[in-house]
């Protein structure tokens, strides 16, 4: 399909453009130039049409039909099992291990669920909260207003080295530049309370390991993990 947009539209998608490369985002260009442009960032090019004036809804909906209904629909099973409560990595492994992907475990019913061992009733009544399904657009939206992506244990881009570990998280939410999730990383931790030299040295190497090709990795905690951040900005 060729989209066809306004002169002031095409001006728009060009300023787009130029914010999307400024920010590092992949782009060529085809004629499908929104789709590429809200497939590869699209927080960019829903802030620059909304300040060009296009209505908030229309670009909402210009979206949701340039996303492409495969990888909304792909994607959207996976925030959904995020935001089960209760239902722990261990638990989400072992569903997974049976129904491959959390699009099969979507419309299961509550006798199916209870059919499995070490799901409890509780665990089973928050699957199939209809609230927790009815509410998944509203999250898919805000993720695709504010270029936040999400990526799968299943997925190839998925960090090679924390999948490695004893209990890896099942997906990730990520936003900025995903190539670094699989580059040189070096993780920088340390006290909360921690003492002025400590801020500095932190902050002094992730400066100098930074400039040397390395990405820093934290659990973005207060204190040195924090100001290992801010010395490689």
């Amino acid at each position: 399909m060729i989209y066809k947009f306004t002169s002031r539209a095409k001006k728009t998608i060009e300023i787009a453009k130029e914010e999307a490369r400024l920010l590092g985002h992949s782009y060529i260009g085809t004629e499908h130039i929104l789709y590429g442009l809200i497939k590869e960032g699209a927080g960019v090019a829903c802030r620059v049409l909304l300040n060009q004036g296009i209505q908030a809804q229309e670009v909402e909906n210009k979206i949701i039909e340039m996303i492409g209904k495969e990888n909304i629909e792909e994607k959207k099973y996976w925030v959904w099992i995020t935001l089960i409560n209760g239902l722990g990595i261990k638990k989400l492994r072992k569903l997974l291990e049976i129904y491959k992907k959390p699009k099969n475990m979507f419309n299961l019913t509550k006798k199916e669920l209870l059919n499995i061992s070490g799901i409890s009733g509780k665990i089973v009544d928050n699957i199939i909260n209809e609230k927790t399904k009815n509410e998944l657009n509203k999250h898919i939206k805000y993720m695709l207003n504010n270029n936040i992506d999400i990526i799968s244990i299943q997925d190839s881009k998925y960090p090679q080295l924390l999948r490695q570990i004893y209990d890896p998280p099942i997906a990730l939410y990520i936003k900025g530049n995903r190539k670094i999730l699989n580059g040189n990383n070096i993780a920088i931790i340390g006290c909360r309370n921690a003492s002025e030299y400590g801020k500095k040295a932190s902050k002094y190497f992730s400066y100098n390991l930074t400039k040397c090709g390395l990405n820093i990795v934290s659990g973005l905690a207060k204190g040195i993990d924090s100001y290992s951040h801010m010395g490689n900005i």
